[in-house]
Formats: C-alpha cells, sequence, structure tokens
C-alpha cells in the first residue's frame, strides 16, 4: 500500500488543480501589519478552539494584537493543542511548514512565525501561494472584485432572497434601473441584477442561505407570492411566513432564470461554519424536488454535504445535473473524505466529482487543505489498485478528472 500510495501520490502532487470555492477578498485589502493568530483564527479553527472550551472573552484576548504575540499563545496553547489533528489544524501546520519552514505553530516557533507572516503577506503573496506553491490554474472566489487572472467569480445572491426592508427592495431596483412597485417589477429588476453580473464576468451562481433558513424551497403560487411581496412591501406582515414564501419565489426565480442562462448554481450543503447552528437546515436532501423541476441547471452541492454524504451520494448518482463538490470537505473530516471518495469510485460516474475547493478567507489555509485533498484522494485511489479494480494508469485519469477536468467541464 505505501509504495503504491507513494506512486499515486507522486502523479496528483504535481498535478495542475482548479479551485471551486474561495473566500479570499482583494489583496489589498489585508491590513499593512497582518498578525499571524488573528488570521489563522479568522474561521475554522476559531470553531475548533470554541469547541475545546476557550470561551468567547479569552478568544478576545487571543486576538487583540496589543498584546504580545508569546502572551497570546499562553492563552490559547491547551485548546490549539486539543484542536491540533483536526483537519483545521492539520491545515495550519501543513502551511507553516510549506510557507514558514517551522515544523508546527507552537511555543518555540510562534515569535519567528507571526514575523515571517507579517513579511510575507504582501501583495505577491497570493500568486506565490495559489500559483507557484498549489498549482492552481484558477480559484472560483465568491466575493467578487476587480478581474484577476487568479480568480473567476461567482454571485452568491442571499441578500436579496434576505431583503425584507422596503427601502431596500426600492434601492434594489434603482440599481437596476427598474422602479419598484409590484412583484413583477422586482422579478425584473432580479432578472436585469443577473444579466448584469453575467456581463461582469460571473461565471455562475452561489446560494448559501442554509445559515439563516432550511433548504426546503416550496413552489409558491404567483398570487401567493404578491400578496407576501405586498404585505413586506407596504410593511403591513413581516411575519417569518410571508419572509419566506417570498423567498421560496426568489430561489424558484433565479432558478429559472439560471436554467435559460444554462448556468452553475453552487448550494451550501451540510456542516455549517461556526458553533451555533441549526443542522438539519442544510440537509441537501430537502433540495430534492428543485432537481427534478429544473433539470437543465447544473447543481453543485457543497461540501460533500458532510455529515449526509450518504445522501448526497444517492442525489448524484440519482441526477445527470446533480454535481458533489468536495469544497471545505477535507479539512472538515479528513477520513470521511478517504471514505467517501472510496464509495463513489464505485457509486457515482467519475465525472460527477469537484475534488477541491479550498473555501478559505486566507491564503495560507489554501496551501494547507490543497495537500490534504491530494493526499486523501491518492490514499482512495491507492486502495482501489491494491484492491485490483483499477491500475495506475486509470487511478491517474480519475485524479485528473476530480482535480481539473470535471471544474473545468463543469463551467466551462
Amino acid at each position: 500500500m505505501n509504495q503504491t500510495f507513494e506512486k499515486v501520490f507522486d502523479y496528483v502532487n504535481n498535478l495542475t488543480i482548479i479551485d471551486t470555492h474561495e473566500h479570499l477578498c482583494e489583496e489589498n485589502q489585508i491590513s499593512s501589519s497582518p498578525d499571524l493568530l488573528s488570521m489563522y483564527l479568522y474561521h475554522y479553527f476559531r470553531v475548533d478552539v470554541l469547541s475545546a472550551g476557550l470561551g468567547e472573552q479569552r478568544l478576545q484576548q487571543v486576538l487583540d494584537t496589543r498584546i504580545p504575540v508569546l502572551d497570546r499563545w499562553k492563552i490559547i496553547e491547551p485548546y490549539w493543542e486539543a484542536a491540533r489533528m483536526t483537519g483545521y489544524g492539520q491545515s495550519l501546520d501543513i502551511a507553516v511548514r510549506k510557507l514558514y519552514g517551522a515544523e508546527r505553530i507552537d511555543g518555540n516557533t510562534i515569535e519567528d512565525l507571526s514575523k515571517q507572516f507579517a513579511l510575507a503577506n504582501q501583495p505577491g503573496h497570493y500568486k506565490q501561494v495559489l500559483k507557484e506553491h498549489c498549482k492552481i490554474e484558477v480559484s472560483i472566489n465568491d466575493m467578487a472584485f476587480a478581474v484577476n487572472p487568479l480568480f473567476r467569480f461567482v454571485d452568491r445572491f442571499d441578500y436579496i432572497m434576505n431583503m425584507q426592508d422596503p427601502q431596500d427592495l426600492i434601492q434594489f431596483g434603482q440599481e437596476q434601473g427598474i422602479m419598484i412597485h409590484s412583484l413583477q417589477d422586482f422579478d425584473n429588476a432580479c432578472e436585469a441584477y443577473l444579466d448584469k453580473k453575467i456581463q461582469a464576468g460571473i461565471i455562475g451562481l452561489k446560494c448559501g442561505i442554509a445559515y439563516n433558513r432550511s433548504l426546503s424551497f416550496s413552489k409558491v403560487s404567483k398570487s401567493a407570492a404578491e400578496e407576501a411581496f405586498i404585505q413586506i412591501f407596504d410593511r403591513k406582515n413581516c411575519s417569518d411566513t410571508n419572509r419566506r414564501i417570498l423567498q421560496d419565489h426568489i430561489l424558484h426565480h433565479f432558478l429559472a432564470l439560471a436554467e435559460r442562462r444554462e448556468m452553475v448554481i453552487q448550494f451550501h450543503t451540510g456542516l455549517l461554519e461556526g458553533n451555533q447552528h441549526i443542522l438539519e437546515n442544510s440537509n441537501p436532501l430537502r433540495l430534492n424536488n428543485l432537481f427534478i423541476e429544473y433539470p437543465n441547471v447544473k447543481f453543485d452541492l457543497f461540501h460533500m454535504g458532510y455529515p449526509f454524504h450518504h445522501v448526497i451520494a444517492s442525489l448524484a448518482k440519482m441526477f445527470p445535473n446533480v454535481y458533489i463538490d468536495m469544497a471545505w470537505a477535507h479539512i472538515v473530516s479528513p477520513p470521511a473524505a478517504v471514505e467517501m471518495l472510496s464509495e463513489w469510485i464505485e457509486t457515482i460516474p467519475e465525472n460527477k466529482i469537484m475534488g477541491f475547493g479550498g473555501d478559505y478567507c486566507f491564503v495560507d489555509g489554501v496551501y494547507g487543505h490543497q495537500y490534504l485533498a491530494r493526499k486523501n484522494i491518492s490514499k482512495a485511489l491507492a486502495q482501489k489498485i491494491e484492491d485490483g479494480l483499477m491500475d495506475l494508469p486509470r487511478a491517474k485519469r480519475i485524479a485528473k478528472a476530480y482535480l481539473y477536468d470535471n471544474p473545468k467541464a463543469l463551467f466551462s
């Protein structure tokens, strides 16, 4: 197994890949004095140290850059150690090992690492990490900004679905050159908005509304949607029921628009980032009706649906327009990622799986994540070679499909 893995990993580790999902801001928005602990605890590992018992008050002390970094480290050290072996923790140690030459983040290295980090995180760091170290041809970002050869963009339209103030609705219409007085006006504004975004270069849509509500989207009648819109627009009744009816209508409207334009839509499914959420809201099974109603929309389901990963496998097997995306997945649970890859190889056509999306707000994490992704894919494929299911050339073909060919084909 070790020799087989090394042969597969040697190939996979040198592949140029496509990254299906990031949250990276423009490089010029990074602080002129970036702080390693603040950046590395911006998300993900922050969840693990809080889960380990750090507490929000002590976390704020750790993030306070006025306190010497070694003193801050002493506060967080026992919780960092408790979470070090999680995928989030592994990713950070892998990153500093490659990017800054430290074996790991600890009391012996934190001061020097902090200095190196501040020096490195300047204009040009993105290109060095993403292109040179990660071998990423392009990353799909859901924060659109100026044209940049490192990125393509999807548009996250959750904020439109969450509008409930009449002034927000009116302003949204004005931005599209449409005066909004009715639901039809609002629908027209949504279409104008989407076409404007396409003209600006977006290559798909993203829906992350599972953080706010269930992924169950009913097909509401036009009259029910119009009544809910009027109630909200006239400030008569902004109840949760009316908001949900309008949200359901907006989602279906965007899917109809996307279908006519042959677009991909990415959905957040499964685990929700943070420490306090309703997990059942993000069960991908709740999207089942949409796959049937919009057969020409390509649904890119995120995060391998974890912990609903067997559900997402069944959906991708059933529907030609449903794809599995492993954005975030390899750091959420590395063993589950290997387990599911092993299952999918023998369950789902190999052109249905997107093998990697970094899903980070800071670029160092992307390096650690892509390394784990390459390792996990290699482990699953090496085991299939050992089992006699495939030979090395077939394993290489599948790896390249997951990490490059499939996302390139999906997003054209």
